[in-house]
């Protein structure tokens, strides 16, 4: 979950430093045409939307997942095929051209939102229903406590390399690692407790 924190937080946080140089051609592209139109825009009007653009995918995506997915697929698939997806979309973010790094990052964004409920039924299945609070508790510290990890990455990366091709690239060795991790996770079982009928009251 720490993992996957950060690369949703890298993600959030690094996806617009990205836009703004691969997407460069295309957001002069476009402003030319709208000033043709006598609209004048600023570069950073597109790159704030194409980051918001993510925002609004994953949106949308997490009330999708939650309703088509996850109560017809077996927990544990859903979360090793995110993970596993989330290396390729790291590897579009840190070597693809504009619209490659856009959909990267759109697809990064979706990926979490799979793993998300996940974590959480992960929690509230497997931890005694007296420390439910403290296992969300400790999910939402862990997540926190990823953001600033995933800042200080952007800013050295960015600092020391001119770009964060070699920041996504480490992510999605990390990416690789939260697989690897998730393939040790209970398989058996999940889909079938998460539909088991409920107790009935005694007539």
């Amino acid at each position: 979950m720490a993992l996957e924190g950060v690369i949703w937080s890298a993600v959030m946080f690094g996806a617009a430093l990205v836009f703004e140089t691969r997407l460069a051609d295309d957001i002069a592209r476009l402003r030319d045409g709208l000033a043709s139109w006598g609209v004048a825009t600023q570069a950073v009007l597109w790159v704030g939307l194409a980051t918001s653009l993510i925002y609004v995918v994953s949106g949308i995506a997490q009330y999708a997942m939650g309703r088509r997915i996850i109560d017809r697929y077996p927990l544990k698939s859903i979360y090793v095929t995110a993970s596993a997806l989330q290396v390729f979309a790291m590897l579009a973010l840190a070597m693809g051209g504009g619209y490659v790094a856009l959909a990267g990052a759109i697809a990064s964004a979706i990926l979490s939102s799979a793993a998300g409920p996940v974590e959480n039924i992960l929690i509230a299945r497997y931890t005694p229903s007296r420390y439910h609070g403290l296992g969300f508790g400790a999910k939402f510290v862990v997540a926190l406590g990823a953001s600033p990890l995933a800042i200080v990455l952007i800013v050295w990366v960015r600092k020391t390399t001119g770009s964060l091709d070699v920041l996504f690239l480490g992510l999605a060795a990390i990416a690789v690692v939260i697989t690897l991790v998730a393939l040790l996770l209970p398989g058996s079982g999940w889909r079938e407790d998460a539909r088991a009928p409920l107790p009935q009251p005694a007539e």
